[in-house]
């Protein structure tokens, strides 16, 4: 199971290299990454023979839309939209990445930092799962694209269908490598937890009476608990860094999920409405519609999921806290204040989550998010029956 995880990690490396979106090296010996000339050079060819496949997408995509043998100009309208809106998460994020490359640098040395063994165990089936799903995605995605281009497979029309399908596995890797931080930081939370109720429940079986062994004891537990406190301040430095990073590209991926969704439930119901496509059989073209909308939200829900989960491990940790009403009274005195600290800085310092002030990820976000989804999904069925 290790060895998979390493291949996945490995594997979303390696696509990141290639498609452009690490224009740094790893020296896989020592762990730290670095700017070579190589890594310069692959990042600037993959950046522009993206650039040129959307730079054809956007010159022909009207045409490329017309492929689709939509029945009314709503349904173009919409597709355009989306793809417009794909293609300016792709031009900004790959421009972010030659801007602030020096600072994702040192976000990977910092996560190479806080990342051990131990933590797989907390986080390798989640890390499984997306591979699975997001490999899962572009197949489908390959799959649409051939019943696109099956009439009309010019260079042009092949260049720019296959700039979007670029998109797709551009913002794939944009997501797995946020994915995948995220996960080892809940994992390591995760580690930090049962290493706190351990001390927790030592602490509350401590005798008083026993002076030289008590006195002893409170010192071990209270070097312990500073352990664990700088750990969780460390990791926290760490996310709200990670977040910082992330924010642009993350809030246009949410907005960018939250379209596709739509725009692929729209696309079912005309689907069933209107039967267009009909040179394919449309019980197929129901197919990979229907599996497209259920991968999304199955790959939404575990990023959601992701961070929730996160955020719960956090809470926690500050309930585990909690229980020092419980110990006995007479606690060495630099126990206390330890503890004491540990609990005021996780007061002072909440693990907020925000995307450029736009939106924050939990369950009432999550909730308000689907309904809205639900709500502009009806709109558009409601102006298409209009003939608008």
């Amino acid at each position: 199971m290790v060895d998979l995880i390493k291949w996945c990690l490995s594997y979303s490396y390696f696509v990141g290299r290639l498609t452009g979106m690490l224009n740094f090296e790893i020296d896989f010996k020592t762990g730290r990454a670095q700017v070579t000339k190589r890594a310069s050079i692959c990042a600037v060819c993959s950046n522009l023979v993206i650039f040129s496949m959307l730079t054809v997408c956007v010159l022909n995509l009207h045409e490329i839309v017309k492929t689709w043998e939509l029945p009314n100009r709503l349904q173009e309208y919409v597709l355009i939209v989306l793809s417009v809106f794909r293609i300016m998460c792709i031009f900004l994020t790959l421009a972010s990445r030659w801007w602030n490359r020096e600072e994702f640098m040192q976000i990977f040395d910092a996560f190479r930092r806080q990342y051990s063994p131990e933590i797989l165990p907390y986080c390798q089936r989640r890390i499984l799962n997306k591979i699975f799903c997001v490999s899962t995605v572009d197949t489908v995605h390959i799959v649409k694209t051939m019943l696109t281009m099956r009439k009309q497979l010019t260079l042009k029309m092949a260049l720019g269908t296959w700039g979007l399908f670029s998109t797709t596995v551009v913002v794939h890797v944009i997501i797995m490598q946020y994915f995948m931080a995220m996960a080892s930081i809940r994992g390591r939370y995760i580690l930090l937890n049962k290493e706190l109720q351990a001390l927790i429940s030592e602490t509350r079986s401590l005798n008083p009476n026993r002076i030289g062994v008590f006195i002893t004891t409170c010192c071990s537990l209270a070097d312990r608990f500073e352990k664990i406190a700088k750990s969780q301040s460390d990791l926290q430095a760490f996310i709200d860094r990670l977040t910082r990073v992330y924010e642009v590209q993350v809030a246009s991926l949410v907005i960018a999920y939250y379209l596709h969704l739509v725009v692929y439930l729209y696309f079912v119901l005309i689907l069933i409405k209107y039967n267009f496509i009909s040179m394919i059989s449309p019980e197929f073209v129901m197919f990979v519609y229907t599996t497209l909308i259920v991968l999304y939200f199955v790959d939404f829900s575990m990023n959601a999921s992701n961070i929730v989960g996160l955020r719960d491990t956090h809470e926690e940790m500050i309930q585990l806290l909690g229980q020092r009403t419980l110990f006995q009274p007479g606690l060495d005195q630099r126990l206390e204040a330890v503890i004491d600290g540990f609990t005021l800085n996780l007061a002072r310092n909440p693990l907020r989550l925000r995307y450029l002030g736009l939106f924050k990820i939990d369950r009432f976000e999550i909730f308000v998010m689907l309904n809205a989804l639900l709500g502009h999904t009806i709109l558009l069925i409601q102006i298409d029956i209009e003939g608008l």
